[in-house]
């Protein structure tokens, strides 16, 4: 075996871990979709049941957001168990509707020129879709800056 039967073994090689890579990506772009629309289907149908006002915030909010034993809830989350609890949940729904309607920025993120910094922690929910956006960009004017849990 020469030195250029290796490197293309390794190039194909790589082009399938890009693909498998891919294929992943968009497997859980589907599944948080398909999470989404359960959920509204939950609040439409349903109205402001438990189930889903305890499901909603744990959804779309993170857990420093939420509160715990030591830290309160912020101001937003409050406000969604508000609207919540006055079973406005019609205003809700159309909240809902708004965040998943948003349209995909992959093709946008490969035109886009000016310099730009990715920070995302590690882990967090959208970590993946972080590294994937930071795939689409140029590399010359992109950078992604993966911050550390504080212990």
């Amino acid at each position: 075996m020469d030195l250029a039967s290796v490197n293309e073994e390794l190039a194909e090689i790589d082009g399938q871990i890009g693909d498998i890579l891919r294929a992943l990506h968009i497997l859980v772009c589907q599944h948080q979709d398909l999470m989404s629309r359960v959920l509204l289907n939950l609040l439409y149908y349903y109205g402001t049941r438990v189930l889903v006002k305890e499901s909603l915030p744990q959804r779309y909010f993170s857990m420093d957001v939420r509160g715990n034993g030591q830290d309160p809830e912020s101001e937003i989350v409050q406000a969604c168990r508000s609207l919540l609890d006055e079973r406005q949940g019609t205003n809700v729904w159309r909240f809902l509707q708004a965040i998943n309607r948003r349209h995909d920025l992959t093709e946008s993120l490969k035109k886009l020129q000016c310099r730009t910094l990715i920070f995302v922690g590690e882990n967090s929910q959208f970590h993946a879709n972080a590294v994937h956006m930071t795939t689409k960009l140029d590399r010359r004017y992109c950078a992604l800056v993966e911050l550390l849990a504080a212990e």
